[in-house]
């Protein structure tokens, strides 16, 4: 999927070369999802580089059109956190992303990601949440 989105493909051309694999809406909604991993990877690429200990995974509850987006700290003080989540919300913004609590489903930032040894949050598309509105 990812070659042929590379390609120019559109999503109804890659959609109906995995026909075989996924029915067309459940195609659509994975070439979705691997859109919004590629854009989240891209975005955090700085803070993986530099080893900060955050992790994208798949949030299947809602239908590939979220990510989770973990931190896993190891005895890391607050203002360390902070200073190594510096930047963020504005790298996501640039890509249209956004964070929200994963069960109250409000917008967060990632100072909800600071608290604790392990935290959580969803990744979305800002778009995907004007359209579900309308």
């Amino acid at each position: 999927m990812r070659a042929d989105q590379r390609a120019g493909a559109t999503d109804d051309e890659i959609a109906e070369r995995v026909g075989g694999v996924f029915d067309r809406p459940t195609a659509l909604k994975v070439l979705s999802g691997v859109r919004l991993l590629d854009q989240a990877v891209n975005a955090l690429a700085p803070w993986f580089r530099n080893d900060v200990p955050l992790y994208i995974h798949p949030g299947l509850a809602e239908r590939w059109r979220t990510l989770e987006l973990a931190a896993n700290w190891d005895g890391e003080a607050e203002d360390v956190r902070r200073a190594q989540l510096a930047g963020v919300d504005e790298a996501l913004s640039a890509v249209g992303l956004a964070m929200r609590d994963m069960e109250t489903k409000k917008p967060c930032t990632s100072e909800a990601l600071i608290p604790g040894d392990h935290a959580e949050v969803e990744l979305y598309r800002v778009d995907d949440l004007a359209h579900q509105a309308d």
